[in-house]
C-alpha cells in the first residue's frame, strides 16, 4: 500500500494531491444525488428513572451498552409525574382514600392522595432516554433534535457525548434546537436527557387555586422532541406578520420572514421558495440566495417587494362566534440545484 501511493505521488504533483485528499473529506451533503428531508417526532421508545440509586452519568447511561433495567417505559410528551401515574406507580390520585373523612355537604378532595407523594423524589433530576435510527446516507447529512418543551432545565447526551447543559438549557416555554451532525452515527443512536424541575423564580407552568400543584412541578419533556434530517442549508423560525385593513375588512398586507443557515463549510447558491395555499388562487414568491459557510440570514418577503403578498377579500380568522376560524398554510422550501435542501409548512390565520 505504501509503495503504491509512493507510485501515485510520483504521478499526481503535490498540490493536486492534497486537493483530491481534501475533497474526498467534504462530507456527503456536497456529493450528488439527492437528500433526505424528515421532521420526525420522537415519541416512542422512552424510559425514564430517577437520577437516584443510579450509579451511572450521562456518559453511560447514552450508550448502547448500557442497560435500563427497573426504566418506567413512556411516551413523549410526558410530565415525570404524569408517567409515573400511567406506569400505577401511584394509584388514583384524583380521589380520596379516606372517604368517610369527606363531609357529605362538601364537594370531593380530588387533591388529598396527590399530597400524600412524596415531593422529595422530584427534588432531583430524572432521565429521560430513547434510541434512534439512522440509515448510512442520513447520518452524513446535517442531523439536528429540537425540543419543544423541557421543563425545565436539561442536560443532554448523545452516543456517550454531551451535547447541551443545564446552564444554557432552560426555561419551559423556549424551543431548543441542537445540530448534531458531529455526535450522530449510522445504526442505532441513544439520547439521555437529565431534567431538572423548576425552582421559584423559574417562569414554567403554574396553577389555579382550585387546581393543585402537581408534586414535580410538571417537570419533564412536556412538549414533543423532533429528529430533523436536511440537506446543507435549513429553514428556521417562519413567521407571517397580517396587516388587515380594518376598516373595509377587503385586503390583507403578508410579510413573511424565516431564517435559513448554511451549515457546510463552503459558500451555497440556492432559492428559498413559499407557497400559500388555500386561497382562490395559490400565492407563490421566491429569492436566490448566498449563504457564506457557515452563514445564518434572515430572509423577510414584503408586500412591496411582492405585490402578490398583498391578499384581495382574505378569509380571516374569526372567533367561534363571530365566523369560522379559516386557515392558511405556507410552505417553503430551499432548494440547491434544483435539489431540496430543506422545507417547511406551517398554518396561520389572519386577523
Amino acid at each position: 500500500m505504501l509503495r503504491s501511493f509512493r507510485t501515485f505521488r510520483k504521478i499526481v504533483p503535490i498540490p493536486l494531491l492534497c486537493l483530491l485528499m481534501a475533497i474526498s473529506l467534504v462530507p456527503a451533503y456536497s456529493q450528488s444525488g439527492n437528500w433526505n428531508i424528515k421532521d420526525e417526532k420522537l415519541t416512542n421508545n422512552w424510559m425514564i428513572h430517577s437520577v437516584e440509586l443510579l450509579q451511572e452519568g450521562g456518559h453511560q447511561i447514552s450508550t448502547a451498552t448500557f442497560q435500563p433495567n427497573g426504566w418506567y417505559p413512556v411516551e413523549v410528551p410526558t410530565t415525570v409525574l404524569a408517567a409515573l401515574v400511567k406506569n400505577k406507580a401511584y394509584k388514583e390520585i384524583y380521589t380520596d382514600d379516606d372517604q368517610d373523612e369527606i363531609p357529605a355537604n362538601k364537594d370531593l378532595h380530588f387533591d388529598r392522595n396527590l399530597t400524600k407523594i412524596p415531593l422529595y423524589k422530584f427534588n432531583v433530576p430524572w432521565w429521560y432516554r430513547t434510541t434512534f435510527t439512522l440509515p448510512k446516507e442520513s447520518a452524513r447529512q446535517i442531523v439536528r433534535l429540537q425540543f419543544d418543551g423541557i421543563n425545565y432545565r436539561a442536560d443532554i447526551w448523545l452516543n456517550g457525548h454531551k451535547i447541551a447543559s443545564a446552564d444554557t438549557l432552560n426555561g419551559s416555554f423556549r424551543q431548543f434546537t441542537l445540530n448534531v451532525t458531529p455526535y450522530v452515527k449510522s445504526g442505532v443512536n441513544v439520547l439521555a436527557v437529565e431534567v431538572s424541575r423548576p425552582w421559584p423564580g423559574d417562569l414554567a407552568p403554574g396553577f389555579a387555586d382550585w387546581n393543585p400543584v402537581p408534586p414535580d412541578h410538571n417537570m419533564g419533556l412536556w412538549r414533543p422532541v423532533h429528529l430533523l434530517i436536511s440537506g446543507p442549508v435549513t429553514i428556521d423560525r417562519p413567521f407571517i406578520q397580517t396587516k388587515v385593513d380594518t376598516a373595509t375588512l377587503d385586503d390583507a398586507d403578508l410579510t413573511i420572514s424565516t431564517v435559513v443557515h448554511n451549515y457546510s463549510p463552503n459558500p451555497v447558491q440556492g432559492k428559498l421558495t413559499g407557497f400559500i395555499t388555500e386561497h382562490r388562487s395559490n400565492i407563490r414568491f421566491s429569492k436566490n440566495i448566498m449563504l457564506k459557510a457557515g452563514e445564518a440570514r434572515e430572509v423577510v418577503f414584503t408586500p412591496a417587494q411582492f405585490h402578490q403578498l398583498s391578499m384581495d377579500h382574505p378569509k380571516f380568522w374569526w372567533v367561534h362566534d363571530l365566523g369560522k376560524p379559516n386557515l392558511y398554510s405556507l410552505h417553503l422550501k430551499f432548494t440547491i440545484d434544483n435539489k431540496l435542501s430543506d422545507d417547511k409548512t406551517i398554518h396561520f390565520g389572519i386577523r
